[in-house]
């Protein structure tokens, strides 16, 4: 059985909320009014010539596979399944196996993870029709019936084109357009970069979700590798499921070894441990009973390392590990965090 169900916290779509609040100007920014010359319709029209004009008519299904990187919570599949005139599926594996898949067959949204089955609201729906329709270039004021030209924007040496906009359900946001390609490289907080051929259109292979201000692990980076188009699709895929989704292969789960180390272990690798490379990231390694806790200062984010050895230690869901390393005084000196990236800490404390 089909119930309501709501998803605006999950590991994705955090997106969901990010449309509908324009990006505020920022020093480094400089908008000006005097666009006499340049009207919405030529702004339109230019974007969907630079992405490839006629020929995205042409287009009738979209296949996309990449990742999704959450900072240093590691990279996770994703795949983007899209057939004109409108529609979509979405598929995102996440971390430790479960899944969430988001769809739309023309008429009806609808949500499925492993555990619930439900639908999708009106706002949810404007959002993933931006990401996820293949014909999307076109149907920017379909999407956003209400729209005037606010300025041009300068952020460094860039000059944009912004456009304020108007949902059908009354929701604002803002429209950059890079002045020198026509590009769209902005959506609320959503940002969309290198642009490629596939084919005669062009299409962006990274989309940036939320802005990145210092908080890194706020910004979700969707990657693709491959994009193919006019594929032959099973029109099932869109129809709204009638099960859940089963739990997959964990992605960037490992099998481990159990290990139970001394309390005398665990108290070595105790301490404060300042990043190599920015001297704002310190980490607070820290023994509750027989268990270590990793906390970056001033953040408040608390979370359980867990033994493989008394220098070795992971973390359950987020993929990350963690590796002590002794001095000659046998007193840990640094810690190496391998994620998706590595880092470096130095013990200071």
């Amino acid at each position: 059985m089909r119930r309501n169900i709501s998803y605006r916290i999950c590991f994705l779509f955090l997106m969901i909320a990010l449309l509908r609040f324009p990006s505020s100007t920022t020093g480094c920014e400089t908008v000006s009014q005097e666009n006499d010359t340049i009207t919405v319709e030529e702004v339109l029209n230019r974007y969907v010539e630079a992405c490839g004009g006629a020929a995205l008519e042409k287009i009738q299904s979209e296949i996309r596979t990449g990742t999704l990187l959450r900072h240093i919570s590691g990279q996770v599949p994703l795949s983007i399944i899209s057939e004109a005139p409108g529609k979509w599926y979405y598929n995102q594996l996440f971390a430790w196996g479960d899944q969430i898949s988001y769809g739309f067959d023309g008429k009806t949204a609808w949500i499925q993870t492993t555990g619930s089955i439900g639908d999708m609201d009106s706002e949810q729906l404007l959002d993933m029709q931006l990401l996820f329709d293949v014909r999307a270039q076109l149907k920017l004021k379909e999407f956003y019936p209400e729209m005037f030209l606010k300025g041009t924007k300068l952020v460094g040496e860039k000059e944009f084109v912004v456009i304020a906009a108007k949902s059908i359900q009354g929701v604002d946001t803002e429209l950059a357009f890079d002045k020198e390609t026509g590009f769209l490289v902005r959506a609320g907080d959503i940002f969309f970069e290198d642009y490629r051929d596939v084919g005669l259109v062009k299409r962006p292979f990274r989309i940036l979700l939320g802005l990145n201000q210092g908080e890194e692990h706020r910004q979700m980076k969707m990657q693709f590798t491959e994009i193919l188009h006019n594929q032959a699709i099973d029109d099932s895929i869109f129809e709204v499921p009638s099960c859940v989704l089963p739990v997959a292969d964990a992605p960037l789960f490992k099998k481990r070894k159990q290990f139970e180390p001394s309390i005398e272990a665990l108290d070595r690798c105790v301490g404060i441990y300042q990043h190599s490379e920015r001297e704002d990231i310190k980490f607070r390694i820290f023994r509750e009973e027989n268990h270590l806790f990793m906390e970056f200062t001033g953040r408040g984010l608390k979370i359980e390392i867990i033994p493989e050895s008394e220098v070795d230690y992971y973390t359950k869901f987020l993929g990350w590990d963690f590796h002590f390393v002794i001095g000659e005084s046998e007193e840990v000196k640094e810690m190496i965090v391998s994620a998706n990236v590595t880092i470096r800490a130095i013990k200071v404390n």
